[in-house]
């Protein structure tokens, strides 16, 4: 028998560390993250095709969309400390991640 065709025609199913299936149990139910109010709206259009520079008409369609997304890094290299070991961009990647 040829192993490479007996493994390609069998589907293992993975296991945890402890011995259990991967993945949500059978009838779970599902829970999704709840879409947050907008606190910005923004109209995105075009008066010309990005591609070719020709003059756009009227939409024919249209579409609304959530964006979540992490604040804007502040400037903090006036909060570090004078001296020391790590340089600014060391301690400032470090107060990033804190």
């Amino acid at each position: 028998m040829c192993l490479a065709t007996h493994n390609s025609s069998k589907k293992r199913k993975k296991r945890k560390a402890n011995g259990g299936k991967l993945g949500r149990k059978k009838d779970h139910e599902g829970v999704t993250r709840e879409m947050p109010e907008p606190n910005e709206w923004i109209e995105v259009t075009e008066e010309k095709c990005p591609e070719c520079g020709s003059k756009l008409g009227k939409p024919f369609n249209s579409k609304r969309g959530i964006i979540i997304d992490i604040p804007e890094p502040q400037c903090i290299p006036s909060q570090l400390p004078p001296k020391g070991i790590f340089g600014r961009n060391t301690l400032s990647q470090v107060t990033l991640m804190k």
